[in-house]
């Protein structure tokens, strides 16, 4: 994206580059909240992870 930003021309090129930059943000935020809540809900039970690190 950086490499795209300097080549982009001004004004749609550049608006599209830092929408597809907000756009990846956002997917990481939901996918990273997605896994912390998987984790709270207990599908990594206590019993499954304490046998993981040994």
């Amino acid at each position: 994206i950086v490499n795209q930003f300097a080549e982009a021309s001004p004004g749609i090129g550049t608006s599209s580059v830092i929408a597809l930059g907000a756009v990846l943000l956002i997917l990481t935020v939901l996918v990273n909240a997605g896994g912390q809540a998987l984790l709270r809900s207990g599908s990594g039970s206590q019993a499954h992870t304490a046998g993981a690190l040994r």
